[in-house]
C-alpha cells in the first residue's frame, strides 16, 4: 500500500545502541496514533517533537508493524526481524516434546508446542489440568540451565516434585524454604556454581514475598536466567506491588518466561496487567495509568479508583491470546460432582447482633465510608457472625454466640459416616477450633491445613489416618491434593472467586475417582446466601452486596 494515501507516517528503527526502538511521527499527529503510540511499553519522549523511543519487545515491534491504523509504517530491518519472532498463530499442534519422562495429554502437548517457539506464555489453565507438566518439558527441551520458580510459600515443595516426575533430563532443584533472605540468596548463589561445576541444570524454587526483599532481590535480576515461572501468577496482578514490579524486572533479564494460572483474572480483566508486564510489555504495555483508562472506566467522581465499566474487551481479548494458552476443566474426565447447600437459622440473639452491624454497614456504604477498596473488613464480621462468632472492638479473640452452623456440620458428618474422609474448608480460626470440636466430639481423626498447622503428607496429600481435615482456604487453596476425600463442606466461603475456584479443585481434580459432593453451610438471610449465589455464578459478591446496601436494602 502506497505511503501516499496516508497523512501521517509511522517509522521505527532500532537505535544505533540495540536497546530501544526509535519512533517517529512528526510534529502533527492524529490523537489515536498518539493513544497508539502511548500503549508501546517503557514510551519516552524524545529531544524532536514527535519523536519517542520504547523497549524493543517482540510484541512491541509486532504491533508497530501490524496493529496499525489510519497511517503508514516505515520500519528498520532489525524491527522487522524482531516483529517476525513474535508468533500470534493458535495451538494446533499435538506433537508430543521431543524428550519426555511420561507421555502428555492431548491439551498439555497443544500448549507445550504452542509455547515451543514463543519467549513468553501463559498457561490460563483450569485446576487440575496439569498446567506444570508442559513447563518442565519446556524447560528441558529448551535446554534451560537456570531456571527461577516463584510460587505461593505452601506450594514450595511441590515443585520438587514434579521435576521429580517430569523431567527427561534429571534438574537439580534448590527448594528456598528457610532462613532470611540474606541466606537465601547465598543458598541460591551456591546452587548454582554447584550446578555449573556438576554441569546439572539448576532449578531454584522461591516464594513471592522473598524474592523481591534484599538482598535478594538485587542477586535475583543479576542472573541471566534462561527461564523464569509464575506459579500461580496471579499472585503478581497487582500493578503497583513490589513483587508485580520485582517480577517485571525478572521477565527483562530472562530469555523465556511462563505465566502458570487457573485465575488469570480473579477480580477483574485489570488483574492481567501485571501479569502481561512481566511476560511481555510489548502487548499491554508498561503504563497503568494507559492500560486502566484503555480498558476501564471509573466515572464515580466520589472514588475514582472504583471501576463502573469495562471497554475496549475485544481488543484485550485479542492481544492476550497471542501469548495465552486457555484450557478449562473440561477435558479432563472426570467424576460427577454434586453441590448441595444446608440451610441453617441463627438464634434471635444472633441474629440481633447480625442486623445491628448490617445496620451499621449500610449507613456507612450510603455516606461513601465504606467503598469497594476497604468493604470486606466489614463483610468478614458479618461472616463470623454466620459462623457463630461476634468480635468485639475491645477484644483480641471473638466470642461466640452461636452453634447452627456447628450443628448442621455435626448432623451431617453423623450422615456421611466414619468411613468416608471429609474435608471442611473454612475462613477463620475459630471456624477451624469449631470443626476441631465437632470431629472430637463424633470421634473422629482431626487433620489441619492452616496458617499454624499442615497435616499432610510429604507429597502434600490428605493423609489416611484423617477423618476430617479443616482447610482454612487461603492457606490450603494451592498445591495440595486432597482427592482421598470425595465429601467436601464449606463451614463458610471465601469472597475471592479465585480462591474458591482453587479449594473446589483440591477435591474434584485428577485422582478423584469417585461421585464427588460439596455441602455448603448458609444461614438464612445472611451475607451467606449472597455470596454463595455469587459464586455459584462467577460474580463478584463484594460488589454486588454494597450496591444492595447503597440503596437501603439487606442481604
Amino acid at each position: 500500500m502506497s505511503t501516499a494515501t496516508y497523512a501521517t507516517v509511522l517509522k521505527a528503527a532500532m537505535t544505533t545502541d540495540g536497546r530501544r526502538i526509535f519512533i517517529s511521527a512528526g510534529p502533527t499527529i492524529p490523537p489515536a496514533l498518539a493513544e497508539f503510540i502511548l500503549s508501546m511499553p517503557a514510551c519516552v519522549k524524545g529531544r524532536q517533537p514527535g519523536t519517542w523511543t520504547c523497549q524493543p519487545t517482540p510484541a512491541a515491534a509486532w504491533r508497530l508493524l501490524h496493529e496499525r491504523g489510519d497511517w503508514a509504517v516505515k520500519a528498520g530491518s532489525q524491527v522487522e526481524a524482531l516483529a517476525a519472532s513474535f508468533k500470534v498463530d493458535p495451538a494446533t499442534d499435538e506433537t508430543q516434546p521431543r524428550m519426555y519422562n511420561k507421555r502428555s495429554w492431548r491439551h498439555q502437548a497443544l500448549g507445550y508446542n504452542f509455547a515451543y517457539g514463543r519467549p513468553a506464555t501463559m498457561f490460563a489453565m483450569g485446576m487440575g489440568t496439569g498446567k506444570s507438566k508442559p513447563a518442565v518439558d519446556l524447560a528441558v527441551n529448551w535446554g534451560c540451565r537456570l531456571t527461577l520458580v516463584l510460587c505461593p510459600k505452601s506450594v514450595l515443595g511441590v515443585w520438587r516434585r514434579e521435576f521429580e516426575q517430569w523431567a527427561a533430563v534429571a534438574a537439580n532443584v534448590c527448594i528456598l524454604d528457610k532462613g532470611t533472605t540474606a541466606k537465601k540468596r547465598d543458598i541460591a548463589a551456591g546452587h548454582l556454581m554447584l550446578c555449573e561445576h556438576l554441569r546439572q541444570p539448576a532449578v531454584v524454587v522461591t516464594n513471592y514475598d522473598s524474592v523481591w526483599r534484599e538482598p535478594f532481590g538485587k542477586w535475583s535480576v543479576n542472573v541471566p536466567w534462561d527461564l523464569v515461572i509464575c506459579d500461580e501468577a496471579h499472585r503478581i496482578k497487582a500493578h503497583n506491588s513490589q513483587v508485580s514490579k520485582h517480577a517485571a524486572k525478572l521477565g527483562a533479564v530472562a530469555a523465556r518466561r511462563l505465566c502458570l494460572t487457573g485465575t488469570p483474572m480473579p477480580n477483574s480483566q485489570l488483574d492481567l496487567f501485571g501479569q502481561f508486564r512481566f511476560l511481555d510489555p510489548g502487548i499491554f504495555g508498561t503504563s497503568w495509568h494507559w492500560f486502566s483508562r484503555r480498558y476501564a472506566r471509573h466515572d464515580n467522581p466520589h472514588v475514582p479508583q472504583m471501576v463502573t465499566s469495562y471497554a475496549n474487551q475485544d481488543e484485550l481479548q485479542r492481544r492476550m491470546a497471542w501469548i495465552t494458552y486457555r484450557v478449562g476443566n473440561e477435558v479432563l474426565d472426570l467424576p460427577e460432582v454434586t453441590h448441595n447447600v444446608l440451610a441453617c437459622q441463627l438464634s434471635p440473639a444472633a441474629m440481633k447482633n447480625y442486623r445491628d452491624l448490617e445496620d451499621e454497614m449500610i449507613t456507612e456504604v450510603q455516606a461513601g465510608v465504606v467503598t469497594v477498596a476497604n468493604a470486606l473488613v466489614r463483610l468478614l464480621r458479618l461472616q463470623q457472625v454466620t459462623s457463630g462468632f461476634l468480635q468485639a472492638d475491645d477484644a483480641e479473640i471473638p466470642t461466640e454466640i452461636d452453634t447452627a452452623k456447628r450443628d448442621v456440620l455435626s448432623d451431617l458428618l453423623e450422615d456421611i459416616g466414619k468411613d468416608e474422609a471429609v474435608v471442611v474448608f473454612c475462613n477463620f480460626r475459630h471456624d477451624l477450633a469449631a470443626i476441631a470440636a465437632v470431629a472430637k466430639k463424633l470421634g473422629r481423626t482431626y487433620g489441619e491445613v492452616s496458617g499454624a498447622r499442615k497435616d499432610l503428607t510429604s507429597h502434600a496429600t490428605m493423609p489416611d489416618g484423617v477423618q476430617v481435615m479443616g482447610v482454612q482456604v487461603r492457606a490450603g487453596g494451592l498445591g495440595i491434593d486432597l482427592t482421598r476425600a470425595r465429601y467436601a463442606v464449606y463451614y463458610n466461603h471465601p469472597w475471592s472467586l479465585g480462591d474458591y475456584e482453587q479449594s473446589v479443585a483440591r477435591v474434584h481434580r485428577p485422582g478423584q475417582t469417585r461421585h464427588t459432593f460439596y455441602y455448603h453451610l448458609v444461614a438464612e438471610n445472611t451475607v451467606d446466601e449472597h455470596v454463595q449465589r455469587s459464586l455459584e455464578k462467577k460474580r463478584d459478591a463484594v460488589e454486588s452486596i454494597l450496591s444492595i446496601f447503597k440503596q437501603g436494602g439487606e442481604v
